[in-house]
């Protein structure tokens, strides 16, 4: 299965963490927030000229400290953010 993003991946799994409406007040957007797993390389990125995209890894942990601090403000950063670490708590009990 081909994930869209980040460019030049390919997932083996597929999981919807959530869906959101991060505009609801003006607007009718759906956003589905997935979590791609088994990522291996697929091709060359297929950015515009201005574009730059970069994987880095974070622990999990950091991410939701600079969430609360104030630091990740993205709506659809931080929910995919708090989906999966929500996500990964209940596979940890089973």
């Amino acid at each position: 299965m081909y994930c869209p993003g980040p460019p030049g991946r390919k997932s083996g799994k597929l999981t919807l963490l959530t869906k959101i409406r991060p505009a609801v007040a003006w607007c009718s957007e759906f956003t589905d927030i997935y979590l791609a797993e088994d990522l291996s390389r697929e091709g060359d990125q297929d950015l515009d000229d201005a574009e730059e995209i970069g994987l880095e890894p974070w622990d999990l942990s950091e991410l939701c400290r600079r969430i609360y601090a104030g630091e990740l403000q993205d709506a659809k950063t931080v929910a995919g953010i708090l989906a999966y670490s929500n996500l990964r708590m209940l596979r940890e009990r089973g």
